[in-house]
């Protein structure tokens, strides 16, 4: 797999070990597919993803709040398998949304000084 943070992860069990932990403080509510191409060896799927995260995401804490935002999957197939994913997430907007309530207190905070 491509696209972790820590580097490539290699073999089923290091995926399922990686979903497990990126996916601990996330609960997802919807995953609309927006667009898909498939094709003999590849499959792409963009998605506009909703979720709730419980903890902490891309070490911002959250604290339940939800968070909309766009992901791109790509699969290689070889052999009738998947022989390479990557997934990339739009972490802006996930900042974004995560630190807004942050940036609004510090603003209140601000005028009534």
């Amino acid at each position: 797999m491509i696209g972790s943070p820590t580097g490539p992860v290699r073999g089923p069990v290091a995926a399922q070990g990686f979903y497990v932990h990126l996916t601990a403080d996330l609960t997802t509510e919807q995953m609309t597919p927006t667009r898909e191409q498939y094709g003999e060896d590849f499959c792409v799927v963009e998605h506009q993803a909703t979720c709730v995260v419980r903890g902490a995401f891309m070490g911002i804490p959250a604290n339940g709040r939800r968070v909309t935002f766009r992901m791109l999957h790509v699969w290689d197939v070889k052999d009738d398998a998947i022989s390479r994913e990557q997934v990339w997430l739009d972490g802006g907007a996930i900042a974004a949304q995560l630190t807004a309530l942050q940036h609004e207190g510090a603003a209140a905070e601000l005028a009534s000084a």
